[in-house]
């Protein structure tokens, strides 16, 4: 098991920047369900625009190595294109062509947690959605953590966002419709919290 100080100095030198800024700001935290609601949305959009997942041999360029090769030249690009493009660039225009190319990859890094693939993925989607999933691979290693029942590197508590006694109110009603008695619990201190927090009358 990977120790939390060990991978949170390990995101620091080699995410730098972006970790810290998502460090800073913990209303920005994510977790598992958020990387996967992320990746059904791109799904979702992906349908709805009619795109359709790219055919396996327009697939080639996943095992050539990842920073300053050509992709391999497929019939739907022009070669002398394609041929001039960085690995990353190319796979940032795939993602973009296939989102569904994207999830999968990404689902696979959730699963593996390699760490280089996970740095490369990241600059990857950073290219192809811009910061709408700027964050996405930080994001997948939180959510390894969350998987694995670790507590996640940036904490991020939902008491902060319920400013207002609708608020608690609100998911309160939601957790008990669930009919989960864990959730129901853990819904009840996340309200008390925020009562406490914002002052809020209960």
């Amino acid at each position: 098991m990977t120790d939390p100080k060990h991978l949170e100095t390990w995101l620091h030198e080699k995410a730098g920047p972006a970790y810290d800024a998502l460090k800073a700001d913990p209303a920005r935290a994510v977790t598992a369900d958020q990387v996967r609601r992320t990746l059904d949305e791109l799904l979702a959009e992906a349908e709805a625009a009619g795109q359709h997942p790219l055919p396996p041999e327009q697939r080639e360029w996943v095992d050539a190595p990842a920073v300053g090769r050509e992709w391999p030249a497929c019939e739907t690009l022009e070669a002398d294109q394609v041929r001039a493009r960085l690995h990353d660039d190319a796979m940032a225009e795939a993602f973009r062509k296939d989102p569904a190319y994207a999830v999968e990859l990404l689902n696979s890094i959730l699963e593996d947690g390699d760490q280089d693939e996970l740095l490369i993925a990241r600059r990857q989607i950073t290219e192809a959605f811009s910061e709408r999933v700027a964050d996405i691979a930080l994001a997948i290693a939180l959510a390894r953590r969350v998987d694995a029942g670790l507590d996640p590197l940036t904490p991020f508590d939902p008491a902060e966002h319920l400013t207002t006694a609708e608020a608690v109110t609100a998911l309160l009603a939601d957790a008990e419709a669930t009919g989960d008695a864990a959730y129901i619990e853990h819904a009840h201190q996340v309200a008390a919290r925020a009562r406490t927090m914002h002052g809020l009358e209960g």
